[in-house]
């Protein structure tokens, strides 16, 4: 029995041995077959020494003393409430900031350098910050909300004070303590406070590795009793100052109505007689207008009138001188007769002559007088001559 006991230690001892050397081996030649989830990125050092900041997937490295440690991208809700920040104007207010928080990943680059934050200056921010890569509730610490006894508000509880709750409730401090309570709390300026803290704790917050802020706002201002009331009778006051307005305007405006009702009435009379006025103007002007018209036709008629006789008279002018280019085409040729028997007498008595024998047939007997002086002509066709007797003068 003693034997067996003493078996079973042994087996025991040189398994742990086994069991620690496989450890260590693994260790001391690197890692392997490590995977990296989709959200994460890896981080791989080299005796504690940043060397890679590698994508999602599966990833080896036999080098000694080489680790791949996986940070989460994913952006961590956080909240940070202060009970009591006072403005320029020492006013003591609450104040509720929330937001969202990242580590910086792969296309992070520190400006000027080309490196992501985990391996520039020397692996100082990856030594100085691995906490807040690494530990969710160290960076954006933890918080839990439930509602007030009436129901109508809010309470958020810090259940985890991380870091995001130290860099929210300095920018809280510094943007509130800029401003009076109006500028803080009324209205639009409330906003320009919520801007004023996310850009406040971004700034901080990149210092710290690059660390990213996003969605800030600030969905809580709780305000003490004392405050509270200060505010209901601010507010009171400026209602009352708004109704004492409101009345006047209304008395202004009652006034206004009826100065108005009289200036219609008036100026209802004044567009009547004018609109008469008017009317009896274009009267006489559509009848000056007629009258022009009518003008214009009658002038327009005589002018026709004259065109008209102008027309006939051109007319009869081109008429008279037709008839009279033809009667002188019709007495051309006498007036040239005329003229050549008057230059050529000899040929005028000879065409007598002619005309005397042409009248004349052969067989004709003429009988003249007794003592008449006959001449003789012979026929001027050519053929057989005829005595004939004819006085000298026709």
């Amino acid at each position: 029995m003693q034997y067996r006991s003493w078996w079973l230690y042994l087996t025991i001892a040189v398994i742990a041995v086994v069991v620690f050397a496989v450890i260590g081996a693994f260790t001391f030649f690197g890692y392997f077959w490590v995977s990296v989830d989709a959200t994460h990125i890896g981080v791989e050092t080299i005796e504690g020494r940043v060397t890679a900041v590698l994508p999602p997937g599966i990833h080896s490295n036999d080098a000694r003393w080489a680790d791949l440690t996986e940070v989460s991208l994913e952006q961590l809700p956080w909240c940070a409430t202060d009970p009591e920040v006072i403005t320029s104007d020492r006013q003591r207010l609450g104040f509720v900031v929330c937001g969202t928080v990242s580590r910086p990943g792969l296309g992070d680059l520190v400006e000027g350098t080309g490196e992501t934050f985990y391996k520039v200056n020397n692996n100082e921010n990856w030594t100085g910050y691995k906490q807040y890569y690494l530990n969710d509730g160290l960076l954006a610490g933890r918080y839990e909300t439930k509602p007030t006894e009436d129901g109508k508000d809010t309470v958020y509880v810090i259940t985890q004070a991380g870091l995001m709750d130290q860099l929210a409730r300095q920018a809280m401090k510094v943007c509130v303590g800029a401003r009076t309570f109006d500028t803080a709390v009324v209205g639009g300026s409330r906003d320009e406070l919520r801007q004023c803290i996310d850009d406040n704790v971004s700034e901080r917050a990149a210092a710290y590795g690059g660390l990213k802020v996003q969605n800030v706002t600030v969905p809580n201002v709780v305000l003490l009793p004392e405050v509270q009331q200060k505010f209901d009778d601010i507010t009171q006051s400026r209602l009352d100052v708004e109704l004492a307005n409101q009345d006047a305007l209304k008395e202004a405006s009652l006034a206004n109505q009826q100065l108005a009702l009289e200036s219609g009435k008036i100026r209802v009379e004044q567009g009547r007689i004018q609109e008469l006025e008017k009317q009896k103007a274009l009267t006489y002007d559509l009848e000056r207008q007629a009258l022009e018209a009518e003008k214009a036709v009658i002038e327009a008629q005589k002018a026709n009138d004259l065109l008209t006789a102008q027309k006939d008279l051109e007319i009869a002018l081109a008429q008279l001188e037709v008839e009279r280019a033809q009667a002188l085409a019709i007495i051309a040729k006498d007036e040239a007769l005329a003229t050549l028997y008057a230059q050529y007498p000899e040929y005028r008595e000879m065409l007598i002559k002619l005309a005397w024998a042409a009248s004349i047939k052969a067989t004709d007997k003429l009988i003249l007088p007794a003592g008449t002086d006959p001449m003789t002509i012979l026929q001027p066709d050519g053929e057989s001559g005829v005595d004939v007797v004819i006085p000298a003068t026709p």
